[in-house]
């Protein structure tokens, strides 16, 4: 993420500097909760927090444009896109 920050928002590397242990740079926040996801609504509201994360830290503007996000395949997950990964529709 960092190499991706750098290469095309090199201007916000100062601003999420962070020095812990290994760690040198923080995007998200350090709260978390787990949740059970138990409904399709659920599910729902919890991707699209996550994949408004880079937006939200100004890394980008739409969600689908950064590459280590899921956004992309819940988005086009009709599409021909490759993925071991299941579709929160295909269970709710």
């Amino acid at each position: 993420m960092r190499e991706y920050i750098s290469k095309t928002q090199p201007e916000i590397l100062l601003e999420i500097r962070y020095e812990y242990r290994t760690q040198h740079y923080k995007v998200w926040d350090g709260e978390f909760d787990d949740v059970v996801l138990f409904s399709r609504e659920m599910c729902e509201t919890k991707l699209t927090y996550m994949h408004q994360n880079p937006i939200r830290a100004g890394i980008l503007k739409e969600a689908t444009d950064y590459g280590y996000s899921s956004a992309k395949f819940y988005e086009y997950w009709h599409s021909d896109i490759q993925s071991e990964l299941l579709h929160f529709l295909e269970v709710f």
